[in-house]
């Protein structure tokens, strides 16, 4: 990849959680204990689905200030580039 190591990190991280998010199947019994069981599961898995939208915006907005950095970077390099003409 041609992306800075932070974002791919990022992105690698992110990737990671959601791998982890467990799947939940479409057999669900009327149990009492499958009921609670199932209600944990989305539980957890809301608050995984909360945490990697945190991590996407925490990229976003990396991915943002890259893109400042670079364009500041870049007028820099323009301005050197004129200076010398």
């Amino acid at each position: 990849l041609n992306l800075p190591e932070s974002v791919q990190v990022t992105a690698m991280y992110v990737v990671q959680k959601i791998e982890a998010i467990p799947v939940i199947s479409d057999d669900t019994s009327t149990t009492e204990h499958s009921t609670r069981e199932t209600s944990t599961v989305s539980e957890k898995s809301n608050e995984q689905v909360a945490a990697l939208s945190a991590d996407v915006e925490h990229l976003h907005s990396e991915r943002d200030r890259l893109n400042r950095e670079v364009r500041f970077i870049c007028e820099i390099y323009l301005s050197i580039l004129q200076d010398n003409i």
